[in-house]
Parts: structure tokens; C-alpha cells; sequence
């Protein structure tokens, strides 16, 4: 498993940053991917559109992720991102491009996460569609900024799990158990018991910008992406103790938005 990775500032959600698009169906329009609720997409009817985040200034980008929504099929096919700086033409790619990369997306997860070979600067963000296997693509959040790796992988121990909300309720007389089924989400718990003195500072800047109320996102295995992926809050983190001399360690839950 690779070393685990986390994005802790979305520079889409930055005030200044504009979406755009070649085109939008109905009421569905590409700003909706700055709302933290993956159900608030932007829709095209248009297999081959394009979606754009202009950042307003060069950036710093590690990743880009797009969230499609879970209540609707997913898009076969591939897309291309391209990367330009200011004072460049968006979508021509001159920072770098990925080329045609699969979509990749699997069933029920609803993840397309896209690593760069090493750090893009860059103001401009454009993805392409080559999709197919559905009559309209719906993308539900997207997602660019900076990674944070850490020195040590997480511990032995993490879990990964689906949280149902669904709930029951058992007839006194007949004893018949009725059963309201809602909508299923997931969780991540993990521990970084190793954090070095170099890593203690970037840990405390993920508690001051993202807290308990902002959107993070965690990849578990950033080579299994579509899977070991999560966009969600910090439920839970413990502090930052102190276990040896320049060693510290710290826990968090992750559960998605």
C-alpha cells in the first residue's frame, strides 16, 4: 500500500476561483461542484464537455478529484486534464497535461482521482470528457490542492467501513420488524503514530484550516484511488502527543460530507 495522502484546503472553494463549462443541462450548472453535497451537481447531456476552475493566480496542485453523484449511472469512458499558468489559454495544456486517463469509476464509490507525476503550478484546471454509457454525467464536487504526505505510512489498524442510516422499528404485537432504508456513507479511522518533528507542523495546520467543520480529503491508498478514497469531515482527531523525543502521534475519523 502507498503512503497514505491528505488535501486539507480546496482551492475550487477559494473565494476568487471561477467554474465554468461548455455547457449545462437544465438547473444543473458547473458552479454546483464548489457545494460540499456530492448530490448538488453540474450535469451535461454533452459527452465530450469540457469543466474549468480558473484559481484567479498560480497554484500549487498535488491533485484533482471529481465526486460523481451515487444516485445515477456512472460514466464509462476517459477524460484529460490540462494545466495552464496565467497569462496562458486554458485547456491547451502547457504546464502539463494527463493525457486520456479511464475515468476509472467503481460501483457505488462514485471517486476519479487524478495524481500528477510531481507538483503542477498552475492557475487554470480544464477537464475534457470521452464518455459514454449514459445519457447525461453527473459530477457532484470538485476538488484541487496541495497533498500532504507524511514521513511514515498510518498504522496497522485503520478501518474503512459503510455506515448504514437506515433504521428499524419492531411491531409490539406482531413482532414484525419494519425497515426505513436510507441512504449508506462511509468512514475511515486511522492513526499516524509516527508524525516527525517535520511533519508536527502540517498536522496542526490540517486541525487550524480544516477542523471539524471543513471538507478533507483522505486517500488510504493513493494506488487504489477509486476505492481507498474519502471526501468528508473530520469528526474526530485526538492531539498531537508527544511519545519520544521529536516523535509525536494522533488519531482521526473521517466520515463522508
Amino acid at each position: 500500500m502507498a503512503i497514505a495522502k491528505i488535501s486539507y484546503s480546496n482551492l475550487v472553494d477559494r473565494a476568487g476561483t471561477m467554474i465554468g463549462s461548455s455547457g449545462v443541462s437544465g438547473t444543473m450548472p458547473p458552479q454546483n461542484l464548489s457545494d460540499p453535497r456530492p448530490l448538488k451537481r453540474w450535469r451535461t447531456t454533452n459527452m465530450t464537455a469540457w469543466g474549468q476552475c480558473d484559481f484567479g493566480s498560480d497554484e500549487s496542485i498535488d491533485v484533482v478529484c471529481l465526486v460523481f453523484a451515487r444516485d445515477v449511472a456512472f460514466p464509462s469512458g476517459s477524460i484529460t486534464h490540462t494545466f495552464d499558468a496565467s497569462g496562458g489559454t486554458a485547456g491547451a495544456g502547457a504546464v502539463h497535461s494527463s493525457g486520456s486517463v479511464s475515468l476509472g469509476l467503481s460501483e457505488g464509490y462514485g471517486y476519479h482521482v487524478y495524481l500528477p507525476p510531481s507538483t503542477i503550478t498552475a492557475r487554470y484546471w480544464r477537464w475534457t470528457y470521452a464518455a459514454s454509457a449514459v445519457s447525461a454525467i453527473d459530477a457532484g464536487r470538485a476538488w484541487a490542492g496541495a497533498l500532504w504526505q507524511p514521513t511514515r505510512n498510518v498504522d496497522l489498524g485503520h478501518t474503512d467501513r459503510w455506515l448504514d442510516a437506515s433504521r428499524s422499528v419492531r411491531a409490539v404485537r406482531s413482532g414484525a420488524s419494519f425497515v426505513e432504508e436510507l441512504p449508506r456513507f462511509r468512514e475511515m479511522s486511522f492513526s499516524f503514530g509516527a508524525i516527525s518533528e517535520a511533519d508536527r507542523s502540517i498536522h496542526m495546520e490540517i486541525q487550524r484550516i480544516a477542523g471539524t467543520s471543513k471538507q478533507v480529503l483522505f486517500l488510504l491508498d493513493p494506488d487504489t484511488p477509486a476505492t481507498q478514497t474519502i471526501l468528508g469531515r473530520i469528526e474526530q482527531t485526538s492531539g498531537l502527543r508527544s511519545r519520544a523525543f521529536q516523535l509525536h502521534e494522533s488519531s482521526y475519523l473521517i466520515r463522508e460530507f
